[in-house]
């Protein structure tokens, strides 16, 4: 997966042509939308519409197909769709292609104009990410705050029960299963 980073973002942002295209679509990472083929049709059904709109804004035929070819070449790789995350951003114009497999979901949604759209980009870039992390197993419990950039152990000793006598009280008695085999007669 290929995420974009803050100078590939500025690299959007500088580029001025008479037609941009900005594609966004939600992609699947697994499931039954993977294999109905969902994320082409949306694909596909976006490329429909940026078609048109470029018609109508008297984009060449020549043009158009040069823009749109690296987006219609897409539609066909089978490897492609069968890695993506939560969202794809394609941008395109004349010489230029770039696509981003993203964590963000997006609804379908397609932009033409003198510049990149990169609106639902955004919160990639903001904030520093903070999210927590528990790990649970028969002998540990462990709690994390993660960024970005870090993580960083919790201690929660104090928090959660050492023994089962803890949560139960003091009526808590170990129960054993006893097996004996006998042979046969």
């Amino acid at each position: 997966m290929k995420l974009i980073t803050r100078k590939e973002f500025r690299n959007l942002a500088g580029i001025h042509q008479p037609f941009c295209v900005s594609i966004f679509i939600p992609t699947h990472r697994a499931g039954k939308e993977v294999f109905e083929k969902e994320d082409v049709t949306a694909l596909r059904n976006q490329l429909k519409e940026v078609k048109a709109e470029l018609e109508s804004r008297g984009c060449p035929p020549r043009d158009l197909a040069r823009i749109l070819e690296p987006a219609e070449a897409l539609v066909s790789e089978r490897d492609f769709w069968s890695k993506q995350s939560d969202g794809l951003a394609l941008f395109l114009a004349d010489g230029f292609f770039e696509k981003f497999e993203v964590p963000v979901q997006f609804e379908p949604f397609s932009y033409v104009s003198g510049d990149f759209y990169l609106k639902p980009l955004l919160p990639l870039f903001y904030g520093d990410g903070r999210f927590y992390l528990l790990t649970l197993s028969l002998k540990e419990t462990n709690f994390y705050e993660c960024t970005r950039y870090s993580i960083t152990p919790i201690s929660i000793e104090d928090l959660i029960p050492a023994s089962m006598e803890e949560v139960v009280g003091a009526d808590y008695e170990q129960k054993n299963l006893q097996f004996r085999s006998q042979p046969g007669g």
